[in-house]
């Protein structure tokens, strides 16, 4: 028997584990490494962020100030429509506009507010649809019963 066997067996009648008196189950999961440090998980992609994202094609800060705030409250309402899985994009791009907010990239800043706006237009898109299906569908409808 291994060392996890000897301190916990199955019970014959159910399915739950029983320990030896006294112990949990945190020795054994640390025991067995299922923990990960998170910090060197994080690390090589900080690293390579930083590499990416650099202060470059300066803006002025009044003037995008206003700017990106508007974008990523649109953005942010955005996140509200309770589509599966359509919320993912807009949260991606109001990351990228914090973090080329927040290091001076220009670029970055210019490249997100592109993309905000494609996922603007296809949270518009969605709604457009939303708000229209019922008509279409009576005409649909209508047009089968009809014919």
């Amino acid at each position: 028997m291994t060392v996890c066997a000897e301190r916990f067996r199955l019970r014959p009648s159910t399915s739950a584990y029983t320990f030896a008196e006294g112990e949990t189950l945190t020795p054994i999961l640390l025991e067995r490494r299922f923990t990960l440090n998170p910090v060197l998980v994080v690390l090589p992609v900080l690293r390579m962020i930083e590499t990416l994202i650099h202060p470059r094609l300066p803006t002025p800060f009044r003037m995008t100030k206003r700017l990106v705030g508007s974008i990523v409250l649109l953005l942010a309402i955005s996140l509200i429509w309770p589509v599966p899985l359509i919320n993912i994009f807009p949260a991606l791009v109001i990351a990228m506009i914090s973090l080329a907010y927040i290091e001076e990239d220009g670029l970055l800043l210019c490249i997100s507010v592109v993309a905000a706006l494609v996922s603007l237009a296809f949270t518009a898109a969605i709604v457009w649809a939303t708000i229209e299906a019922p008509a279409m569908i009576e005409r649909l409808w209508l047009s089968v019963r009809t014919s």
